[in-house]
């Protein structure tokens, strides 16, 4: 094997090295962007509950304050201004 061929040789093993490396980065990008992108739905499906059952709860709240407390009146009692 002359030079010519070994320099040659050298060059298409860097070559396919470089190719390899990218498609090995651009594999891990695709990886990581997917997982990336599980966890913020995962994080936005547990906000949405969240948000959801709080708002259910403070409905509950002032629904059963409402109903209770006047016993069948429709309108809550209101206390008389003072002068």
């Amino acid at each position: 094997m002359n030079r010519k061929q070994y320099g040659k040789r050298k060059k298409l093993r860097k070559r396919k090295i470089k190719r390899l490396m990218i498609a090995y980065l651009l594999r891990a990008i695709v990886i990581l962007i997917s997982i990336i992108m599980m966890i913020l739905m995962v994080c936005g499906c547990l906000y949405i509950y969240e948000r959801f059952t709080k708002e259910d709860e403070k409905v509950n709240k002032y629904t059963d304050i409402y109903t209770d407390g006047n016993a069948g009146n429709d309108v809550a009692p209101v206390a008389p201004k003072s002068a």
